[in-house]
């Protein structure tokens, strides 16, 4: 009896300090357990005079690429500890990540005449990316990755978006394929779940993480390999590949 007293002590306290845990030290956990095989490289390109820093990974002329926006708190070496440019790159999809403006080496400053609006556009181009990509974002990286997805521009597609609680800006209709992807503890759910349908986000799906915080794909390990598992059947269309089973993917 004792014993049992004691292990549910011992989970509830555990959850306890998960949920007032900084994002860093949430970054650390999955960052600990990150197993770096060489596959992931670093850049640098110039926009209009302007540094853009990121990470790839994958095949260079791969028939599928996507694109990763972080969060606010967070860089591009997020998504490489979280392990899903590792895991896109086995299934033979190139991926960027990218340092947003002030973060890291990357200028703070937009090099393009079209601010947010434009930048994602700006950098695939200087990138060489493909005309069609999968969109990425977390949090704050959703203010540069919603305004590509809604209107990418002559000669760009964008075969799908994978919001993280990627922010919120637009009133158009997103026609595109979504999967957002959030925590059960996030503030932000209650508010952004009616967009996952006709609202805004018409053909979408959403999948919530239990007992996760803002930046879900970090709430432990196993989150990041569910993140990551989520991210390769939607850009591939192996829906079988997630779980939960994925009812809708990116549309090539």
């Amino acid at each position: 009896m004792r014993a049992s007293l004691a292990m549910v002590l011992l989970t509830s306290f555990a959850r306890g300090r998960r949920g007032r845990a900084g994002k860093a030290d949430l970054e650390q956990i999955v960052k600990d357990a990150y197993h770096d095989h060489g596959r992931v490289k670093q850049g640098r390109v110039h926009v209009d005079g302007e540094v853009v820093e990121y990470l790839e990974a994958g095949p260079p002329g791969a028939a599928r690429t996507a694109v990763f926006c972080h969060g606010a708190a967070f860089s591009m070496h997020t998504w490489q500890s979280v392990g899903v440019l590792d895991a896109l790159a086995d299934a033979g999809v190139r991926a960027y990540a990218l340092n947003l403006p002030g973060r890291g080496a990357s200028s703070k400053k937009i090099g393009n005449a079209d601010g947010k609006e434009g930048y994602l556009r700006a950098v695939l181009d200087a990138l060489g990316a493909p005309r069609a990509v999968v969109v990425v974002a977390a949090s704050m990286g959703g203010s540069y990755a919603l305004p590509f997805v809604v209107s990418p521009g002559a000669g760009r597609a964008v075969a799908g978006y994978v919001t993280a609680a990627g922010m919120i800006g637009s009133k158009d209709v997103v026609a595109t394929p979504v999967l957002g992807v959030y925590g059960s503890e996030d503030g932000r759910l209650a508010s952004d779940r009616g967009l996952f349908g006709p609202k805004q986000f018409a053909s979408s799906q959403l999948v919530v993480f239990d007992d996760a915080p803002h930046p879900c794909y970090l709430r432990d390990v196993a989150a990041a390999k569910q993140f990551s598992e989520l991210v390769v059947a939607f850009v591939t269309g192996n829906a079988s590949r997630a779980s939960p089973r994925l009812q809708i993917v990116a549309a090539w």
